[in-house]
C-alpha cells in the first residue's frame, strides 16, 4: 500500500489485475475526501518482489514533476526515502 492521497493507493501486477479487473467498478469521479475507495496502480511487474532499494526508486519516480512542485513535501518525503542510498529528490 502506498500511502499518498486521502484515498488508499494499492500497487498491483499487471498479471493480478487482470484476475481482478471484472470485480473492480471504475468512477470517472469522486470526492476528494472520500475515503471508501481505494485507488490501484497496476504496474508491469509485482511490487513485492522489489527490494527495499527497488521500492523506493519505483515510488519515487512514480511522481509526475507537476506533483512534486505542488506541494514541497513530497520532495521532502522522497529525500527521506532515498537518503540512505545517497540520491536525494532535489539537487542535494
Amino acid at each position: 500500500m502506498l500511502a499518498d492521497r486521502r484515498q488508499r493507493t494499492y500497487a498491483l501486477s499487471l498479471s493480478e489485475w487482470e484476475q481482478l479487473a471484472h470485480h473492480v467498478e471504475v468512477l470517472d469521479e469522486y470526492q476528494f475526501t472520500d475515503s471508501s475507495i481505494m485507488r490501484l496502480q497496476i504496474w508491469p511487474f509485482d511490487p513485492r518482489a522489489l527490494d527495499d532499494f527497488q521500492m523506493a526508486i519505483a515510488v519515487s519516480l512514480s511522481f509526475l514533476p507537476s506533483e512534486l512542485m505542488a506541494d514541497s513535501r513530497v520532495s521532502l518525503a522522497i529525500d527521506e526515502l532515498v537518503q540512505n542510498w545517497g540520491f536525494c529528490a532535489d539537487g542535494c
